[in-house]
């Protein structure tokens, strides 16, 4: 392109016009594609390219997908792929895409070392793209394919490339650690670049070789970290470091009177398992000196001795001692106290063993479960997914579900993402056309329903097991430390317990101990919350995996199979004996308002089994569906399929009806009756319209209104000579079919809940006493209403007899009996 001709476009060789529906041959020359054709199959015999002759094979022709920088101007050319300008140099890959020469090394050699499309991400060999040869191109200094070389500084190998980045990676794992820190830089490699690794992956408008490249990243800087950690852990002295002796212990000054001849490594020295001891301190006036100064904390010595036993001691039953005098300096943080002995010689020869079971795999595999559910039970997990899951159902309103992906390229489209990255590739990526049955969104129930097991386990039966023990509180220290506690100074556990059991207390006595609980079934209702929770998540999952689904709109008088229109929603989905039921549709007729608008709309069905006997027959309208062996039949939409006329007292005639798109959510339908010869090209008749089922509007062959007739009135109309009579408007039921096993399990799961929820409320009190002469010690606590429970608890006092003082000895004397 010289020149003025720079933006004459890409012309076809033949017409010499702005190519339409491009094509180009293997020999690099562009054709529109109706213009090859014909120059092949009219023109010429033999497959010759126009221009250069060689031979053409219609299976090697690529079909270009370049894109016209300006619809409106035929001068402006074609679009690469890369820079969006006009290409220069341009070359098609094989899978049909245009690019300047320059951009499409570039990408290859600079930007992507896998050699794949920019667009398409198809595999591109460079000896195969093709240089598009056309009126106004610039020619390439080419003598064949793939002989043409990379332009200069442009190249750039991949080696090059890798080593430089991993340099780059060092440095910056480096300076993070010199600038945040370690602790700040382990979290992030275990927390923070997980996460993001995993966001990449599950990324739908990236591309994946985009993909790659980010996560090589990320995997590259956390090794560079990591070796970063350690080399620093290293240099620091930190890293598996033999473990010191305390400041304390350091002071230890041994003067041994006889060396003890053990056989054990000095680091086991202080291992009370393998070194038991009997360690006696004696102290005495002349060998224990204590100084203390006012305002000044200052350590103390004393001299103690004591008796040390070897492994070899221990097999001859003790039989000498080594008495080692030791001189110890106590601070005010002491050592870290030695283990206690476990008895004897075959004790210390047992516990290495016991400290070596379980750190091994096994021990790991059985701290497993433990940690596991200590994480599921966790309660900010379970509230993050509780959110979680309710952010997906309102995503789940909010997009359009189970359309076509045509709905979805149109509504989402690339070029104008919603919040600039939602597109269509997030919404068939992550299933969220069906939120409902999408991995996603059933993993988050099973996460939630394990959280809540976990939960049931570790915390809430427990708690039950806790508060069913009756246990007596035998002292008044333990009755006066509860949130509650009275004394009566005269009065009797009996009445007590008298009083307790009229406000529905549950009172055991036990001597002059006594125990009383009220609301235990308020412990349980947390137990039952969950497992009413479980239950809907069970249901929810049912419904989304083992359902069936259907839409038919059936002419009055027809039938249809129930299994024929209905198919599965997920893999638990299995037809029953109901589906092989006949639905035949009997009369369809609307009720409309004063208005002339359709107020409701009904269907007489009649259910057939496959004898042709009728089972069931039921008028069904909008919100009062049918219902058979678990099949649901929904009344959702109507139309009309056809009228049926009499022409010039012919028929009648049953001409089919068509929607029509207008504004709004205004039905309109219309229908033709040619009239005079129907095989002439230009056939004219009467045009029909119907808004609904009641009237009919009639135009005649020049459009213009003729008049309006309502079905079955058999009143004639004459337009252009043609005598015309409504006698009925067809219109058809459009249905909704389902089966939905789990609807029972989540209405049993809400009522459950529900239920639960209001003994949730009941509150678990708990009350002690215990009879302390003539007075009563009085304590209790409750789990709920902390607030009213002690108003409560004073009422009872208040009803609680004072004793005289012949009750008094009475009561003394059967406590002493």
């Amino acid at each position: 392109m010289d020149g003025g001709d720079d933006t004459c476009g890409f012309e076809c060789n033949i017409c010499l016009a702005l190519a339409q529906d491009p094509v180009i041959t293997p020999c690099g020359h562009l054709y529109c594609w109706s213009c090859l054709m014909k120059w092949i199959f009219k023109s010429h015999s033999n497959n010759e390219c126009p221009v250069c002759r060689a031979e053409i094979e219609l299976s090697q022709l690529i079909f270009s997908n370049a894109k016209l920088k300006s619809p409106s101007d035929s001068r402006s050319g074609f679009e690469c792929n890369i820079c969006s300008q006009l290409a220069q140099d341009p070359i098609v890959t094989l899978c049909g895409h245009l690019y300047c020469w320059t951009c499409l090394n570039k990408w290859l050699h600079k930007w992507n070392s896998n050699s794949t499309c920019w667009v398409c991400k198809d595999v591109i060999e460079e000896n195969k793209v093709v240089p598009l040869y056309g009126k106004g191109t610039k020619s390439h200094n080419v003598s064949g394919p793939g002989s043409w070389s990379v332009p200069a500084g442009i190249a750039c190998t991949a080696l090059s490339l890798r080593v430089s980045r991993f340099v780059q990676l060092v440095f910056s794992s480096i300076g993070a650690l010199f600038w945040f820190g370690r602790r700040t830089m382990e979290i992030f490699m275990t927390r923070v670049l997980p996460v993001i690794a995993i966001l990449v992956i599950l990324h739908p408008s990236l591309p994946r070789e985009r993909k790659n490249d980010l996560v090589e990243k990320v995997l590259v800087f956390s090794l560079c970290s990591w070796v970063t950690l350690v080399i620093w852990d290293v240099l620091k002295g930190n890293f598996k470091r033999r473990q010191k002796l305390s400041p304390t212990m350091e002071a230890l000054n041994l003067n041994p009177t006889t060396t003890p001849k053990s056989c054990l490594p000095k680091t086991y020295f202080l291992k009370a398992p393998l070194l038991p001891c009997t360690f006696k301190p004696t102290v005495s006036p002349h060998n224990c000196q204590i100084h203390r100064r006012s305002f000044k904390k200052t350590p103390f010595s004393l001299t103690t001795a004591c008796k040390l036993k070897t492994p070899q001691d221990n097999k001859k039953n003790n039989t000498k001692s080594n008495k080692i005098a030791k001189q110890i300096i106590l601070s005010e943080g002491g050592p870290p106290p030695l283990a206690e002995e476990s008895g004897g010689a075959g004790g210390s020869e047992e516990s290495p063993a016991k400290l070596g079971s379980g750190s091994g795999v096994m021990g790991l595999v059985k701290r497993l479960p433990r940690r596991v559910l200590s994480v599921l039970s966790y309660l900010p997990l379970a509230i993050g997914e509780m959110f979680a899951i309710a952010g997906l159902m309102a995503l789940g309103t909010f997009i359009d579900q189970g359309e076509a992906p045509d709905f979805y390229f149109d509504k989402y489209p690339e070029s104008n993402p919603v919040l600039g990255i939602f597109t269509w590739r997030w919404v068939l990526t992550l299933g969220f056309d069906h939120m409902f049955t999408s991995p996603i969104f059933l993993a988050l129930l099973a996460l939630l329903g394990a959280s809540l097991m976990a939960c049931t386990y570790t915390t809430q039966i427990p708690l039950v097991k806790v508060a069913r023990r009756w246990n007596f509180l035998q002292s008044s220290e333990a009755i006066n430390k509860q949130e509650f506690s009275e004394s009566l100074p005269r009065a009797s556990i009996q009445d007590l317990g008298v009083v307790l059991m009229g406000a529905g207390y549950e009172v055991f006595l036990k001597g002059p101990s006594l125990y009383a609980f009220r609301g235990l079934a308020g412990r349980f209702a947390p137990i039952g919350v969950h497992l009413a929770m479980l239950l809907i998540m069970v249901g929810g999952t049912l419904s989304a995996t083992g359902s069936f689904k259907g839409t038919v709109t059936v002419p009055q008088g027809l039938n249809f199979v129930i299994g024929d229109v209905m198919g599965p929603i997920g893999f638990l989905s299995k037809p029953t004996e109901a589906f092989n039921t006949e639905v035949h549709v009997n009369r369809f007729y609307m009720t409309y308002y004063d208005s002339g608008e359709v107020s409701q709309f009904y269907t007489d069905l009649s259910l057939l089994d496959l004898e042709g006997k009728e089972v069931l027959r039921k008028t069904i309208s909008v919100n009062n569906p049918l219902r058979y062996g678990g099949i649901t039949i929904y009344q959702t939409d109507w139309s009309i399929s056809a009228l049926q006329v009499l022409k010039n007292n012919e028929g009648p005639f049953n001409l089919a009806v068509a929607p029509l798109k207008i504004n709004g959510d205004k039905k309109l339908y219309g229908t033709f009756l040619p009239v005079g010869d129907v095989n002439s090209p230009d056939v004219k008749g009467i045009s029909m319209l119907a808004r609904d089922l009641q009237s009919i509007v009639l135009y005649d062959q020049e459009g213009k209104f003729a008049g309006i007739r309502r079905p079955s009135s058999k009143l004639p109309i004459e337009i252009d000579g043609t005598k015309v009579v409504i006698v009925d408007a067809i219109g058809s039921s459009g249905l909704d079919l389902k089966t939905d096993p789990g609807v029972p399990v989540v209405y049993a799961g809400f009522g459950a809940l529900m239920l639960t929820t209001c003994i949730s409320f009941l509150s678990h009190s708990q009350i002690w006493a215990i009879q302390d002469g003539t007075a009563v010690i009085v304590g209790g606590k409750t789990n709920r209403a902390k607030g009213e429970f002690p108003e409560e608890m004073n009422r009872l006092l208040d009803r609680v007899p004072e004793l005289v003082n012949s009750s008094l000895s009475r009561q003394s004397d059967s406590i002493v009996g």
